[in-house]
């Protein structure tokens, strides 16, 4: 009788184990630390940061908009605004885009689109701009779920201030001055 009571018991044990090996995780952050999980969400809704009116600096005026709205592979972007900032010591153009998602997935900007600035047919190099309310970079790997539309911001080092800045939107596979979504910004007055 002990040894059938064993038995059972050794039974009910592997069992439970068998049982327990198989189970997993539903939560995504189980076994992340505290900053793990903080750069894991870093990104999610940083477009409600965003607020041009608190960046202090000069409105850079349109050009040419002709072409600001446009489709760009599987999205919609269109070139909204522009922003003259002095930041490290640097002239600085902070450009925001209304970025609509397509594509039947969840993406971000930068995966589906390559943005850049020109002075003079000169490709302007990007700007790292942090801590300046108003302005959030970190919009450009925000998750942007199919169908929904964002802002995004991207700041570029201006040559001077003197020339216009053309800024264009191609998909991540096209840099080029001719985009299929480009604006003209004038900065000097």
């Amino acid at each position: 009788m002990k040894k059938s009571i064993l038995l059972m018991a050794v039974s009910f044990v592997l069992a439970a184990a068998m049982a327990g090996c198989s189970w997993t995780s539903t939560d995504p952050n189980e076994g992340k630390t505290e900053e793990e999980i903080a750069l894991d969400s870093l990104n999610d809704n940083a477009d409600e940061r965003i607020d041009m009116s608190k960046v202090e600096g000069t409105d850079a005026q349109t050009a040419d908009d002709s072409s600001a709205k446009g489709e760009v592979g599987d999205t919609v972007v269109e070139i909204t605004d522009a922003k003259v900032i002095q930041y490290n010591e640097q002239d600085v153009i902070v450009v925001s885009y209304e970025f609509t998602n397509n594509t039947g997935e969840i993406t971000t900007f930068n995966t589906v689109e390559n943005s850049a600035a020109y002075q003079n047919e000169q490709n302007l190099g990007l700007a790292t701009v942090v801590g300046v309310d108003g302005i959030e970079c970190d919009t450009l790997g925000q998750r942007v779920e199919d169908g929904e539309t964002i802002t995004v911001q991207k700041a570029f080092r201006l040559a001077n201030l003197t020339d216009d800045v053309t800024v264009t939107v191609n998909t991540s596979s096209a840099i080029s001055e001719s985009a299929p979504v480009s604006k003209v910004f004038k900065i000097s007055e």
